[in-house]
């Protein structure tokens, strides 16, 4: 990866910026790391600017002291991402069930993104059951009411599936 990424391959320099982020195959190292999105983030990859949202979202345990979650700048980097191609639903939805770096919890946001899931892809209809498993735990009840997402939380039924849930029967 690394010899594609110094010729100048942009997918391969969001590569080796992740094995250095997640310490895959290699020592993690954040400052290196940091240097290898930035370029292939000038260079245009998709996957940098996923890889730059799942940092900024605090998914990256290397750089927990040394990098701020954004919440909302982790969700214009997805927005950024699935403009050029690449679903970021489910860091999305995770973003919205926990309420992550100033971006506030949202139940519509969940069901509607795991319904749009659903609705695009026949291979996995799991997404239809966790939005219908989401509605039915959280007491969210009609998309776009956020007065019933109030009464689920001030009942104490906020948000009881997990990304593990998800991810679990993705």
């Amino acid at each position: 990866h690394l010899a594609a990424a110094e010729a100048g391959d942009a997918e391969e320099m969001d590569t080796v910026a992740t094995m250095l982020l997640s310490g895959e195959g290699v020592k993690a190292d954040p400052e290196a790391a940091m240097a290898w999105l930035e370029r292939a983030l000038q260079a245009g990859s998709p996957s940098a600017m996923v890889t730059k949202g799942n940092l900024l979202a605090g998914f990256f345990k290397s750089t927990a002291n040394t990098v701020a979650v954004d919440g909302p700048a982790a969700l214009a980097m997805y927005a950024k991402a699935e403009t050029a191609g690449k679903d970021c639903s489910l860091q999305r939805v995770e973003i919205a069930m926990k309420g992550i770096g100033r971006a506030p919890r949202d139940a519509a946001l969940c069901i509607k993104t795991l319904q749009d899931l659903f609705a695009r892809s026949h291979v996995i209809p799991q997404y239809k059951a966790m939005a219908d498993l989401f509605e039915a735990t959280t007491g969210y009840q009609e998309a776009g009411s956020k007065a019933a997402s109030d009464a689920a939380v001030a009942a104490g039924r906020p948000f009881n599936v997990t990304v593990d849930d998800i991810r679990a029967a993705h």
